[in-house]
């Protein structure tokens, strides 16, 4: 199904809506005007504030996503506003609303399509053309990019494309400061080709940081003026990944689905795992974008 079959031209509009509670109330009475809702407004609009407290939903591209789950709705609605001029809010500046209700559950075709979405606006040329168009333009442009929504949510809609990774040959201080200036746990490695070669984590650095004598003793609490990682911060420069690194435990394709995540999140105790296409590193899924992404998107 593509993107753009989900969205009606009424339900595109141009505004001069001076706010963030105005503009998406201009959408909410848009879904009434055209007769696509018939829930009390007082309900939709509390679940609509319910969720924008719990987090924000304007993204750093200007696209702002209200979204809601609402009980006794059974059905994927997407209203489309955008404003003649940007609307500042503490977030951003607010170049296009893009509105979501759907059912409690919420269908793997919403999670998709605001997935979808939020993708779009990261391209900056394209967006900012959604920007400028008519309500007839803008679905032109979308279906210039023919983007289909499957009805099965896939670790390609909620992972992390944009994980950093290290390579083999990067020493162990260049990890230090990929852990410590992105505050990251874990990282994929990759080689130059993008195959995805290992993985490493700030508690491989530990237990390489941790003198092997030290690591034979059952009980250290003695030892008060150890320095810890002395010899590993010695050697930073010439110790390299590749001697320290993981080979991947778990691995898992682009079109898995999220159900297969969970499963290997839990039996393998894992809080990240790398995410590949025909063996190259595509990013990484976490279990909290799992979490944000499908529990509570």
């Amino acid at each position: 199904m593509k993107l753009s079959s989900l969205i009606q031209p009424n339900l595109i509009v141009r505004t001069r809506a001076p706010g963030r509670r105005e503009l998406t109330d201009t959408l909410v009475s848009l879904l009434y005007r055209e007769g696509r809702l018939v829930l009390p407004a007082l309900k939709v609009r509390e679940e609509l504030t319910r969720r924008e407290e719990l987090r924000g939903t304007v993204l750093p591209s200007g696209l702002a996503i209200p979204h809601a789950r609402i009980q006794g709705f059974d059905d994927l609605l997407i209203a489309v506003g955008i404003p003649d001029a940007p609307i500042p809010t503490e977030e951003g500046n607010i170049r296009m609303m893009v509105l979501f209700l759907t059912s409690p559950s919420g269908s793997p075709l919403y999670l998709n399509s605001l997935s979808a979405f939020v993708k779009l606006s990261e391209d900056t040329a394209f967006f900012g053309r959604l920007c400028a168009a008519s309500p007839l333009e803008f679905l032109r442009i979308l279906r210039e990019r023919k983007i289909e929504v499957t009805k099965v949510i896939t670790l390609a809609s909620i992972m992390n494309a944009e994980a950093v990774s290290l390579r083999p040959e990067n020493s162990i201080r260049d990890a230090i400061e990929t852990f410590f200036g992105n505050r990251l746990g874990y990282v994929p490695v990759a080689g130059q080709d993008g195959k995805l070669l290992g993985e490493l984590s700030v508690l491989d650095l530990f237990a390489r940081g941790v003198p092997d004598y030290a690591a034979q003793m059952g009980n250290i609490s003695f030892m008060r003026d150890f320095l810890p990682f002395k010899e590993l911060l010695e050697q930073e420069n010439q110790i390299k990944v590749a001697q320290i690194m993981r080979e991947a435990e778990v691995v898992l394709e682009e079109d898995a689905t999220v159900m297969e995540a969970v499963m290997k999140f839990t039996q393998k105790k894992r809080h990240h795992v790398p995410v590949v296409k025909d063996g190259k590193l595509s990013g990484v899924v976490s279990y909290t974008d799992i979490l944000q992404k499908v529990l509570r998107a």
